[in-house]
């Protein structure tokens, strides 16, 4: 195993879909993942991920970066 990465097994949980403004007044819709393990006022790294071709093309890596500590936020 790579010492420098971070090790997996934390799970993960999702929040609701939210929908976020943007400065032009678009909503786009947003998810959420966290570690399940952590704790609200938490300080997380967060990983966004965005794309014009819907936010679901990223259901692989949301949840295998949420599982190795990260938030992540996907648009």
């Amino acid at each position: 195993m790579e010492p420098l990465l971070s090790t997996s097994g934390r799970g993960v949980k999702k929040v609701d879909v939210a929908m976020v403004t943007m400065r032009g007044g678009t909503l786009l819709a947003t998810d959420v993942f966290f570690p399940s393990d952590c704790v609200t006022g938490e300080t997380l790294p967060t990983v966004l991920l965005r794309s014009c071709y819907g936010r679901q093309r990223f259901c692989e890596y949301d949840t295998l970066i949420a599982d190795r500590g990260y938030a992540v936020v996907t648009q």
